[in-house]
């Protein structure tokens, strides 16, 4: 629906932009109970620089999908964005619990706890994601919730497997 390319793929300020974000908009007024459009529309404020709006539908979201993971892991990262790293660990502190009893995706505990600036844990993360093939780290080179984890020293060697 929002194109193959990481611009409508993951709704950044690229040519056509705007065009995606009408996409999401347009998947909302068909099916309001969608949670990947509300979820989209979350993500494409967060990613348009739009931080307290994207915070703003946070806990309704996080209320109607039963605090999901992708939910979490993405108010996680907008937190940071917007200097509110304790918030972020909170955030990352929950993700990290719940995975003791239940599955969380490794890929949103690494951003999570990049998120809240553990770089320690979120690189462990990072190669239980790859270790676990986790379907989400194939996103890693271009998914800017991963921006900050790329940097990190070691990331290239945990993820060579991945791309080759």
């Amino acid at each position: 629906m929002f194109g193959s390319s990481p611009c409508g793929t993951f709704g950044l300020n690229c040519p056509g932009a705007s065009a995606a974000h009408r996409g999401r908009e347009r998947a909302l007024r068909i099916d309001r109970e969608s949670f990947f459009a509300q979820w989209n529309l979350m993500r494409g404020h967060a990613w348009a620089g739009d931080l307290e709006r994207a915070i703003a539908v946070a806990p309704s979201m996080l209320r109607e999908s039963g605090r999901h993971q992708w939910v979490l892991g993405l108010l996680a990262w907008v937190f940071c964005e917007a200097g509110q790293a304790d918030r972020a660990r909170a955030v990352f502190d929950e993700l990290e619990a719940r995975s003791r009893h239940e599955f969380v995706s490794p890929f949103w505990l690494a951003v999570a706890a990049s998120s809240a600036g553990l770089r320690e844990p979120a690189m462990e993360y990072v190669g239980r994601a790859v270790s676990e093939r986790d379907p989400l780290v194939v996103w890693a080179r271009v998914h800017p919730m991963w921006s900050t984890i790329r940097t990190y020293p070691g990331f290239e060697t945990v993820t060579r497997s991945v791309w080759g």
